[in-house]
């Protein structure tokens, strides 16, 4: 396990990075208030998720999003005709959390229901990618 369960993304910059990424990973984001902290409900599910999906730091990231710190970015994340929008004002006390796929938001998942969070990932998640990242290759 590398790093950190959930990365608090701090600037509109590593948001960007994160979206880029997004076109090879699934990207969970715990949207929240700057009066409120991320939700530690679902940690030990993201712990778990990390020890049996493999390769998971390379298909899967959990992240911190203070909103409305990024209210200029996220609307752009949503199709047009999408039923999974949200309202960033509406945000509040209950745990909101965003899949995001190819810089799109792909569901949405209120509250800690882990239940819905183990079948996003599992619809969402992408293929094992195998790499010819051999560290003698490099040499």
């Amino acid at each position: 396990m590398k790093g950190p369960i959930v990365t608090p993304v701090l600037s509109e910059q590593e948001l960007e990075q994160w979206l880029e990424k997004s076109n090879n990973m699934l990207l969970i984001a715990d949207l929240h208030k700057s009066w409120s902290d991320n939700c530690i409900t679902l940690v030990p599910t993201f712990e778990q998720i990390q020890m049996t999906t493999v390769n998971c730091d390379k298909r899967v990231a959990f992240l911190s999003l203070e909103i409305p710190k990024f209210a200029k970015t996220f609307p752009a994340l949503h199709e047009e005709d999408s039923t999974k929008k949200i309202d960033l004002n509406s945000i509040g006390c209950s745990p909101l959390f965003a899949a995001i796929r190819n810089r799109k938001v792909v569901s949405t998942i209120e509250m800690a229901n882990v239940p819905k969070l183990l079948s996003v990932i599992q619809t969402h998640l992408p293929e094992i990618i195998e790499s010819n990242d051999d560290d003698s290759a490099e040499q």
